[in-house]
């Protein structure tokens, strides 16, 4: 029994924290479309590219609880940029340290900005992401390409090594309790 205390204990540690005094809170998920630049086009083989993904504030949709308000489809917005090793047509597991924000215009937030950091694990078509909130907590989900952009035009693009730079993407994120940013 002690055992299960202790466990029980040390398990609420890592998963509990106090927000930063005017730090942005949010508890729900997320539907976020977008656009990613690559600062070289993709080619087969992974290579060392810095990418930003802009997350488009006229479709991206969050609903759940911002500053402990309740919001259904409020706007967001946002973007993360990061470096590593990437390509198109390569299944490569990497994971990289991404920093951006998710932002909440619109509600009346003196600063409707919530600063992350993002973890890309397998980087391909279908990315599995962890998102961690500047002062704490943390969202899970993923970023997909498929059926977003021209299967055949950014394959042969990739083939040829040149105008793949350039995709469509949506992140599906869901919180694991509150993040704080």
């Amino acid at each position: 029994m002690k055992k299960l205390v202790l466990v029980t204990a040390v398990v609420a540690a890592c998963f509990t924290y106090a927000p930063a005094a005017g730090a942005v809170t949010f508890d729900g998920l997320c539907d976020l479309p977008g656009q990613t630049t690559y600062s070289k086009d993709l080619v087969l083989l992974p290579q060392e590219i810095t990418w930003k993904f802009r997350i488009d504030p006229t479709t991206a949709k969050c609903t759940g609880f911002v500053d402990g308000r309740f919001v259904v489809d409020t706007p967001a917005g946002g973007h993360v940029t990061g470096t590593g090793p990437i390509s198109c047509g390569t299944s490569l597991t990497a994971t990289f340290n991404a920093k951006g924000q998710l932002e909440f215009p619109g509600l009346g937030l003196a600063d409707p900005n919530l600063g992350v950091t993002v973890h890309l694990v397998a980087p391909a078509a279908q990315n599995l992401l962890v998102i961690q909130g500047k002062d704490g907590g943390y969202a899970t989900g993923r970023a997909s390409f498929l059926g977003q952009n021209d299967v055949a035009g950014t394959t042969q693009d990739c083939i040829d090594g040149e105008g793949a730079n350039n995709l469509r993407f949506t992140v599906q994120m869901k919180t694991v309790g509150p993040m704080s940013g």
